[in-house]
């Protein structure tokens, strides 16, 4: 079993049993430490938690005396110091703020966005990509090839000319493609297309993306679409709708988060 305690006003822990048993021995958790462990609704004084609570292993306290102007020897140093008077009043225990050690949470549950939505937002985002970013790519690659058909088709330098705008066509997809995940995964979580269906791209807790995981996330798609788009097709069978490169990337694709 796994405690949590609190100590100089932060959250410790977990502990096991055994770990913890000595911090009760040894002073550091005492009777009015606020403790948490799994099945407790809420924090509480370690007094009202445990049957019994052993002494801590600590020098022996100097008898009381009801002579407030009696002195107490040190059985450690041998110095004098005054004995504490039994009229004085105690101290109140500090209360830690019960809202600042609130019990740990368990993990958020999700409602996952399954294939066909994800199907769409993936068809939305390619629309924007090949229509609106591409065509300009298109008319300039076919403004500098205008008249390559009057040119002999065995002629190696024709070959050459149209293999290297294919590969400035495919450079120039790949970085505007880059460039349009990163910008919305990095501010919105999400692709224009899928924030058209409401979906968002999170980590397993739920935590946005970080940039790492934006770049991998974005060549592990690649993955998926090689296979013969098999990648994306796990989404259809996976229990939490993840295709491969979400599996990759431990990352989830939501429509709504439900708190737990």
């Amino acid at each position: 079993m796994q405690w949590y305690y609190a100590n100089d006003n932060q959250r410790m822990g977990p502990v096991g049993e055994e770990e913890f048993q000595r911090l009760v021995t040894s002073g550091i958790v005492r009777a009015d430490t606020l403790v948490w462990r799994q099945g407790m609704a809420n924090w509480m004084r370690y007094a009202e938690v445990a049957p019994t609570i052993p002494p801590p292993l600590t020098a022996a306290a100097a008898p009381l005396t009801s002579n407030p102007a009696a002195v107490a020897t040190s059985p450690v140093e041998g110095a004098a110091a005054p004995a504490a008077s039994p009229f004085a009043p105690a101290a109140a225990p500090f209360t830690y703020p019960q809202s600042h050690y609130a019990a740990p949470r368990p993990a958020p549950r999700f409602h996952f966005g399954g294939f066909w939505i994800r199907f769409v937002a993936k068809f939305i985002d390619g629309l924007i990509l090949n229509v609106v970013c591409l065509v300009p790519i298109f008319v300039y690659a076919s403004t500098r090839l205008r008249g390559i058909e009057n040119f002999d088709p065995n002629d190696p330098e024709i070959f050459i000319t149209v293999m290297k705008y294919e590969g400035l066509l495919f450079l120039a997809y790949i970085g505007l493609s880059f460039a349009y995940n990163w910008f919305f995964l990095a501010k919105f979580a999400a692709t224009p297309g899928k924030l058209a269906l409401g979906l968002r791209v999170v980590r397993a807790d739920g935590s946005a993306l970080g940039r790492g995981r934006i770049i991998g996330r974005y060549f592990a798609e690649f993955l998926s679409r090689f296979i013969f788009n098999i990648g994306y097709i796990i989404a259809a069978f996976d229990d939490e709708k993840r295709a491969l490169h979400d599996h990759i990337c431990d990352t989830r694709v939501i429509k709504k988060k439900a708190e737990s």
